[in-house]
């Protein structure tokens, strides 16, 4: 089992504003995929398809992982898909490994259950990783994939849209339908 021992703060990567040439560009730029959103499902959205050699643009209203925590326990199966992802390993080394659950009323221990009963898997049923983590890694995955020649732009302190997460993939046969989307840098 891990144990918690880095006792100092986390640090905050940035990942920042950078102007893109398809803001100068005459006419507008047609995208393969755009994601609006560089939270975790948004740079696992991005790593995927990156991956495959497919060109990604990230756009997203902050320039830096979030702090703070609003997920904290992952399972076995998204180990799973983020290790496909490039990033399993970290978080398990990283994170607190847990297969076991015990369920309490007032002192006493009413139930007890393995979430992990039998051996042979890789990844252990849950850890507990605080989000900041988790979405350093992932953008640290990015970052690997850009130096390796991945094609993903990656626009930190970007408005767009003000809404979660977006997926957008568009695929056409002759010419892109006509869109009136703008974005723009917030600072």
């Amino acid at each position: 089992m891990n144990r918690i021992t880095d006792k100092k703060s986390f640090e905050v990567p940035l990942y920042a504003y950078e102007r893109s040439p398809d803001q100068d560009a005459a006419t507008p730029a047609c995208r393969k995929v755009v994601v609006i959103g560089a939270g975790p499902i948004g740079l696992a959205a991005t790593i995927d398809p990156a991956q495959q050699g497919i060109e990604v643009v990230v756009l997203d209203d902050n320039d830096k992982v979030s702090f703070g925590s609003r997920a904290i326990c992952f399972a076995k199966r998204p180990l799973d898909i983020l290790d496909r992802l490039g990033c399993g390993h970290d978080m398990v080394e990283k994170g607190v490994e847990w297969d076991l659950g015990k369920v309490f009323f007032d002192s006493r221990k009413v139930y007890e259950f393995d979430h992990l009963p039998e051996g042979g898997h890789e990844f252990p049923a849950f850890i507990n990783l605080q989000q900041y983590y988790f979405e350093k890694y992932l953008v640290n995955r990015v970052r690997a994939l850009q130096a390796a020649g991945a094609p993903i732009e990656l626009q930190g302190a970007t408005q767009c849209c003000g809404s979660p997460t977006r997926v957008i993939m568009s695929t056409w046969l002759s010419a892109p339908p006509r869109a009136n989307t703008s974005w723009k840098p917030t600072g």
